[in-house]
């Protein structure tokens, strides 16, 4: 019965407008990386459980990787700011994250999010906030 409430209550809040995402046309681009990190240290992303109510009506968490890029685009939306979702390879990923936080095998995937400030793509473990440039544009 609790999973019943709690899911009614997020379903609640999703219609009556109490929990908004930004439109995406109204959203613009971190300054700095200063203002990224700022952003990243107040959001707690990195430390919230995402929640699911499956069909049977009992909330679940999978910690799957792209639950945690989404929330974290979805909260920067919530601020006017944009970042992307974006799937890295394992080689990729071992390439710009020697820590290699989060384990991979050889052929999958990993959700991260990047930012754009000025000709710098940053990319963004959600999971952490560990952020590292990735490319110069110019």
């Amino acid at each position: 019965m609790r999973y019943f409430i709690l899911c009614l209550a997020i379903i609640i809040g999703l219609l009556s407008g109490g929990i908004a995402v930004a439109d995406y046309q109204k959203t613009t681009e971190f300054e700095s990386l200063d203002e990224l990190q700022v952003f990243l240290k107040t959001d707690n992303t990195d430390h919230h459980i995402v929640f699911k109510c499956g069909k049977d009506g009992k909330v679940s968490f999978n910690n799957q990787c792209e639950d945690y890029a989404i929330q974290l685009r979805n909260r920067a939306q919530t601020i006017g700011k944009h970042i992307e979702v974006i799937p890295i390879d394992y080689s990729e990923y071992r390439k710009w994250n020697s820590k290699f936080e989060v384990k991979l095998r050889y052929g999958q995937y990993h959700m991260i999010n990047m930012a754009i400030i000025g000709n710098d793509c940053y990319y963004i473990e959600p999971q952490t906030d560990n952020t590292w440039m990735a490319l110069h544009l110019d």
